[in-house]
């Protein structure tokens, strides 16, 4: 499975507070980890949005928006609530 991070996930990763960036960080290892052996772990809260984005947790105030296609995952954006129903609206 490849990775990608567009340019909108980076910008938005930069500005967030570094416990936050290492949250993200663990939350996407996990979520790389459930793809690989296909056991859904406890708290990731994976779910399905509209079109073709998914969203997991960092925690319980911030999220992660991605894209799956073939055999690519491509992390969207990362934010709190109100930027992801922002980002969604557009």
């Amino acid at each position: 499975m490849r990775v990608a991070y567009l340019s909108s996930y980076d910008k938005n990763y930069k500005k967030l507070p570094k416990n936050k960036q290492l949250k993200a960080e663990y939350a996407i290892d996990i979520l790389i980890d459930f793809f690989k052996i296909g056991q859904k772990p406890k708290g990731l809260g994976l779910k399905k949005l509209r079109n073709n984005y998914w969203e997991i947790r960092v925690d319980l105030d911030y999220r992660i928006i991605f894209e799956i296609e073939k055999n690519l995952i491509s992390f969207v954006f990362v934010g709190n609530h109100g930027s992801i129903k922002k980002f969604l609206k557009q």
